[in-house]
This record gives C-alpha cells, sequence and structure tokens, in this order.
C-alpha cells in the first residue's frame, strides 16, 4: 500500500494506492500447475442461481528460466432489486392554488416523486489472462502480460411514480386532507394523478477493458540496477439501443409517508394492473471510452553512505486519454401517442415485490417485458431520432 505519490510512482494521493501484486509463471512451486474454480451465485429475489467458473494453466521449465501462464474466467448473474425511492422534496408554490386556499401551505416542501422501483438484470462476464516470463539469468527478469474482460449487463427497469409536487405545482390541485409536519407535507390525497409509469430497457449495456504490458529489471552489477515498463490500456462503458416509455396513469392518487417504513401509496379509481396511455417517449445512446499508452525507465545506484543510502532517477511519459460520448437522442415521433403502446403479455410485479422492506408496498403494478419496449421503439414514426453533435 503506498500512502502518497513518489518520484516513480504517480499514483496515491489521500487515500493512497493499492498495488496488488499477482502470480507469476516463475514464482510456482511445480513445473506445471493446472488449478480450476466452480461456484455459484444465488439471487434470492430472482429464485435464480448462475454458474462462475475460473481456471487456470502454468508451465515453466525445468530450469526456471521461462515460463507461461494463462487463465480463464465466466461469471454469469440474475439480478433482481426492490426499492421505493423518494426522489427530492419540492417547497410549495405560494402562487398555487394550495397556497392561495391555504396560506400556510406555501413554502412547505411535498415529496417531488414516490417510486415503487422494479430492477431486473442478466449479467454475464468472461476473460482471461495471460503472463509470460523469462529469467535467463539472476540478474535479468523480464515479463509480458495482458489481461482482457467484458461485461455484458442487459437490464430493464420499471418504477411507478407518484409526483404529489406536481399534483400541487403543475396541475394546481389543492391536497385534500392534508398533513404538515417539521414543514413537509407527509401526507396527502389528490383526485387527479400527476405521476407516470417509467419504463426503461436498456439491451446493449456493457463494457470491456484490456491491458498490456511489458516490464524487466536488469542488475548491471552489485551497485547499478535499471528497470522499466511499457504498456498500453483501454477500458469503455457503453449503453445502447436505449428505450425509455412512459405511460399515463388514470384515477387519484393517496400518499402518506412513514417514517423510516416505506411511503404508503395507492391510486383510489386508476387501474393498476394494465398499461395507461402514452405519456412520453425516449432513449439513446452513450459511451465513455478510457485509454492510456505508458513508458517508464529507473535507476538506483546504491552508495556506501550510511546517510544516503542510495540514489534514484528515472523518467516517464504517459499519454491518457477519456472521452464521453452521448451520439444520440431520440424523443417522440409523429405516430408516438397516436401508436397503440408496446404489446402486453399480462405482466405484473413480482407477488413478493418489496416484501422484505417492511411497511405495506403494493406490488398489484403492470410491468412490460423489455422485448416488447424494444420492439416498440423500432417502429418508425413512434420515435425521432436526434443525433448529438
Amino acid at each position: 500500500v503506498q500512502k502518497s505519490p513518489t518520484a516513480d510512482l504517480v499514483e496515491g494521493g489521500v487515500s493512497g494506492a493499492i498495488n496488488v501484486i499477482t502470480r507469476r509463471p516463475l514464482d510456482f512451486r511445480q513445473q506445471l500447475t493446472v488449478e480450476g474454480s466452480v461456484q455459484a451465485n444465488y439471487n434470492d429475489l430472482s429464485g435464480e442461481t448462475k454458474p462462475h467458473l475460473s481456471g487456470l494453466v502454468n508451465w515453466k521449465n525445468a530450469a526456471n528460466t521461462a515460463g507461461i501462464l494463462i487463465q480463464g474466467f465466466s461469471e454469469k448473474s440474475s439480478v433482481r432489486r426492490d426499492g421505493q425511492e423518494i426522489l427530492g422534496y419540492t417547497p410549495i408554490s405560494a402562487t398555487s392554488a394550495a397556497a392561495t386556499a391555504n396560506p400556510a401551505l406555501a413554502g412547505v416542501v411535498v415529496p417531488t416523486f414516490i417510486g415503487a422501483a422494479l430492477f431486473e438484470q442478466e449479467k454475464k462476464r468472461e476473460g482471461g489472462a495471460f503472463d509470460i516470463e523469462v529469467r535467463p539469468n539472476r540478474d535479468l527478469t523480464l515479463d509480458f502480460n495482458g489481461f482482457y474482460s467484458k461485461l455484458e449487463a442487459p437490464h430493464q427497469n420499471t418504477n411507478w411514480l407518484a409526483a404529489p409536487a406536481n399534483s400541487i405545482n403543475s396541475l394546481n390541485l389543492i391536497p385534500i386532507n392534508p398533513v404538515v409536519r417539521n414543514n413537509t407535507l407527509v401526507a396527502a390525497e389528490f383526485t387527479r394523478n400527476a405521476g407516470e409509469v417509467d419504463n426503461i430497457y436498456r439491451p446493449d449495456a456493457g463494457g470491456e477493458s484490456w491491458y498490456l504490458d511489458l516490464n524487466g529489471k536488469w542488475r548491471v552489477n552489485e551497485r547499478f540496477s535499471l528497470s522499466g515498463k511499457l504498456g498500453k490500456t483501454r477500458g469503455v462503458g457503453w449503453d445502447r439501443d436505449d428505450v425509455y416509455y412512459q405511460n399515463n396513469v388514470d384515477g387519484g392518487m393517496v400518499y402518506g409517508l412513514n417514517g423510516l417504513s416505506p411511503a404508503s401509496v395507492s391510486y383510489p379509481g386508476g387501474n393498476t394492473v394494465s398499461p395507461g396511455s402514452t405519456a412520453w417517449a425516449g432513449g439513446g445512446e452513450s459511451q465513455s471510452v478510457d485509454k492510456e499508452q505508458y513508458a517508464q525507465l529507473d535507476g538506483e545506484l546504491r552508495l556506501d553512505n550510511p546517510t544516503f543510502q542510495a540514489v534514484r532517477f528515472g523518467a516517464r511519459w504517459t499519454d491518457h486519454q477519456r472521452t464521453a460520448e452521448h451520439p444520440l437522442e431520440t424523443r417522440p415521433g409523429p405516430l408516438g401517442f397516436t401508436n397503440p403502446g408496446p404489446a402486453w403479455n399480462g405482466q405484473l410485479y413480482p407477488s413478493d415485490f418489496g416484501s422484505d422492506l417492511g411497511g405495506n408496498l403494493a406490488s398489484n403494478y403492470f410491468k412490460y417485458d423489455g422485448a416488447a419496449l424494444g420492439a416498440w421503439g423500432a417502429i418508425p414514426g413512434n420515435r425521432l431520432l436526434d443525433y448529438v453533435l
């Protein structure tokens, strides 16, 4: 662990840097080593078990002067997360109908959104590493190693959003039976609902990273040694072919905040078990790339001096580039509001949604299949593509 940066180590800082020293081919005791690991990942909400596999083969010659190490891995997991989100608080406008009818409500904060969020994801991560090490004599060591990993993480997020702040400040509704505590509107009823259902489908989300590194050390004599490294790294994360579709929710809305327990939300007179009309649609693409090339040469000269024991010197070159790209955004097209919404196959939230969170979270909410959202977004006229320059 390096607590602070040094001349030959540019990383560090307040938290320090951890240099993980991995095994190298000539470190193994046996001439041939084969290792494997089989594990399982279980997610109690999704109810699925997925495999985690890894393997290693290492060989070195009898003279212990050359060796090669190869590793591979494959990890899969099925993820489901249940949650309730209080997405901020908004002051009640002094010019709103609510504040006009009851001036004491002016400036009182009200939840912006209260969401019942269901997140579902299938993840797969695969890759491998290699290391070639050569030590022709005890004074010279050369090592060439590399790594590659790819993550595929398609996912879907469905969020039923009650919007008390919009009901008051946008729809100009007057809350019925308002309850105010500590300058917060903790409970109220509304005759209309200003919220929506957010359906977000990201079928091609993921990333990959790799590096190549060549390093070596040469002890010229008992006092003088040289070491160096040369390499390249690249990491990229992407999110492609997004589909964002929003439903209106009819009926009224009633909410109540319950301290540290989940808030209670209901939609009297509304239909929560089948899709409502189209409220908005969108999507887009994004990508972040981080890459670096580096070269470094270090020397160390040991001195016969009790005060100054060694002199270290060197040079380092680095070219680091980082980009964040958002080339494409979409919005409703000319047919986005008139065409039928995504095909619905009768799916609802899992019956045990939020059962471990306490309180009384409802689960009788509809949800779309991700493929249906993707198919709707691909229909000409449903969305317009805006290219971001």
